[in-house]
């Protein structure tokens, strides 16, 4: 599963995931994922040039798991892998 984010100005992130296009819109607590209006619990903010959302967005939307080793928050892609059709002859 592939992901891309791209900061449009003045205030918008799209973020690309496999079937999922996602408008997060700062200092909103209104998204868009596919075109379908949500709500996140707090509002997605700029802090030193980079993009905070609660990290319950990714659980949600993204389908990651977030979990607390050693005092760091790790994000781990919970997806079931893709599998590859066989290469070669």
């Amino acid at each position: 599963m592939w992901h891309s984010v791209e900061w449009i100005e003045p205030n918008e992130v799209h973020v690309n995931c496999g079937d999922k296009t996602i408008l997060i819109i700062i200092d909103s607590t209104n998204y868009q994922v596919n075109g379908q209006e949500k709500a996140l619990s707090t509002p997605a903010y700029l802090e030193a040039d980079r993009t905070m959302i609660p990290a319950s967005f990714l659980v949600q939307e993204l389908g990651t798991g977030i979990n607390l080793v050693n005092n760091a928050v790790v994000v781990t892609n919970n997806m079931k892998p893709t599998q590859l059709p066989p290469q070669g002859n």
